[in-house]
C-alpha cells in the first residue's frame, strides 16, 4: 500500500479565474484603497513634519494641510461607497469627517477592503493589492 490512510485529502479549492464583473469590482476596491492609503501616508508624514518647522512657517503649512485632510476624507468616502450598504455609507461619511475618529474609520474601511480582496484570492500588501494581480485573474471569455 502506497497511500497513507491518515493523510488529509488534498483538493484545490481556489479558483484560478474570476468573472469579469467581479474583477472590475475588485479592481475598483483596490484602486480606491490604494489612493486612500497613499494620500493618508502623505498626510501623516506632512503632519509629523509640521511640528519641526518654526512658528512663522507653521501657520502656512497648517493651511496647506487642510486640502490634504479634505482629500483623505474624500478618498475615504469613495472607498466606503463601494464597501458598505446605504446605512454604512452614511455612518462612515459622518464619522469620517470627525478629525480623530476618521483615523479609526480609515482603519475599518481598509481592513474591510483587505478582507474582501483576500477572500477572493488576491494577495494584499502593505500599501494595498497590485492591480495587475487582480486583472490576471480575469476570465478570457
Amino acid at each position: 500500500m502506497s497511500q497513507n490512510i491518515y493523510q488529509a485529502p488534498e483538493a484545490n479549492l481556489q479558483l484560478d479565474s474570476l468573472p469579469r464583473d467581479k474583477v472590475e469590482f475588485l479592481v475598483s476596491v483596490a484602486k480606491r484603497q490604494k489612493h486612500l492609503l497613499y494620500v493618508f501616508l502623505v498626510y501623516i508624514v506632512y503632519s509629523f513634519n509640521l511640528g519641526k518647522v518654526d512658528d512663522e512657517m507653521r501657520h502656512v503649512m497648517q493651511l496647506l494641510a487642510l486640502p490634504m485632510l479634505l482629500a483623505v476624507i474624500i478618498f475615504n468616502i469613495r472607498l466606503s461607497w463601494v464597501l458598505y450598504g446605504t446605512l454604512g455609507r452614511v455612518i462612515m461619511i459622518i464619522l469620517g469627517a470627525i478629525p480623530i475618529i476618521n483615523f479609526l474609520v480609515i482603519l475599518m474601511a481598509n481592513s474591510r477592503a483587505n478582507r474582501m480582496l483576500s477572500k477572493n484570492g488576491i494577495k494584499v500588501g502593505f500599501m494595498g493589492a497590485k492591480i495587475a494581480d487582480i486583472q490576471a485573474k480575469a476570465t478570457t471569455t
